[in-house]
């Protein structure tokens, strides 16, 4: 048994180049555990961004639609991560473009009238198809390695400040849906005003207790990563969550039911190409502007999270471990035929 183990190991290690990349099998396990845990929020900031255009509700549609959109994130997110890693060999997440959600929520808002639940269910089916269409096309000059030209002639101030945006983005979203920032009719934005800390109102969403844990965590962390502390984040996500199931704050329950039934029977099949073909005119530079910001936003994130693990230096280093590799092997061979060493620079990797 030990001796399967240890040959499935070097298996995984000699195809993920994970020891070439100065890495090893379990912070790669534990680095995806971390990104799981990271990326879950998407689950509930999805549904609730690519529903809040839905008002007049009498069918229970946001409902219904966000549990179908929370399985379709899962999904995606799930079966994207395996391909960039099985595929690519890549140490990248697939996840929903946040803020590519609020153009693509902007747009049903656009195409809706307010009150019409017929025309609601008609907008979704089409904007969905401006969406499929814009991945469609995504797809195609990905196969024909069009994107990849496209990615490196972006110049590197504007792949950092992609990456900056991001995540002062995501930032932005997270204390927004913690109540620290709100909405305000002069400023845009402010500062939630919190009531006077009441311990029997910890419960509660609003009461200041959940804020205040939030606050705790995101600096315990952050002192954490900085240290350089292996599980920083995950050390983190667990604390706040024990904290808030264990005292109840912010609304935090045990039990949590441990599995559900997936939903898609409200939203599948219901991709409306048809209409989309008649309204091209209206659709179709939208279709466009989602195909650049997606474009944009890979080569952004992919720039900078390359340069955060340093990997150009690691894959160089790699890539000139093989060559010399190949160099030593073809020079055998060349002196045993010829008497001459070449150093086989045309063999690949």
């Amino acid at each position: 048994m030990g001796e399967v183990l240890r040959v499935i190991h070097q298996r995984v290690d000699d195809y993920f180049e994970i020891t070439d990349r100065g890495s090893t099998v379990p912070t790669e396990i534990r680095g995806g555990l971390v990104s799981f845990l990271t990326m879950s929020y998407i689950l509930l900031v999805n549904p609730n961004i690519l529903t809040a255009w839905i008002d007049y509700d009498p069918d229970h549609l946001k409902e219904d639609y966000g549990k179908d959109i929370a399985t379709a994130t899962a999904i995606t997110c799930g079966l994207g991560s395996i391909l960039v890693g099985v595929l690519a060999r890549m140490p990248f997440a697939i996840g929903p473009g946040m803020g590519l959600n609020t153009f693509v929520a902007a747009l049903y808002s656009a195409a809706t009238s307010k009150g019409d639940l017929a025309d609601a269910k008609n907008t979704f089916g089409v904007v969905s198809a401006t969406t499929f269409v814009a991945g469609v096309i995504l797809l195609v000059i990905s196969a024909a390695n069009l994107v990849s030209p496209a990615v490196n002639a972006m110049p590197m101030t504007m792949k950092t400040a992609i990456m900056v945006g991001i995540g002062a983005f995501q930032a932005f979203v997270g204390m927004r849906e913690m109540g620290i920032v709100v909405s305000d009719s002069t400023n845009l934005v402010n500062l939630e005003e919190f009531p006077s800390f009441i311990w029997q109102h910890r419960g509660e969403y609003n009461s200041g207790y959940a804020q205040l844990l939030f606050v705790i965590g995101l600096l315990l962390t952050t002192v954490l990563f900085m240290k350089r502390v292996k599980g920083s984040i995950l050390l983190g996500i667990f604390l706040v969550t024990a904290l808030s199931w264990a005292m109840n704050i912010g609304g935090g329950k045990l039990p949590v039911p441990p599995v559900g039934v997936p939903e898609l029977s409200h939203t599948w099949a219901t991709v409306d190409f048809a209409g989309w073909v008649r309204n091209a005119k209206k659709f179709a530079p939208q279709t466009f502007v989602i195909l650049l910001i997606t474009i944009f936003d890979c080569g952004g994130v992919l720039f900078g999270i390359g340069q955060l693990l340093n990997l150009p230096a690691k894959y160089a280093a790699a890539a000139e471990k093989k060559r010399e590799s190949a160099r030593v092997i073809n020079g055998s061979i060349e002196q045993h035929g010829t008497g001459e060493d070449r150093h086989a620079e045309i063999l690949p990797g």
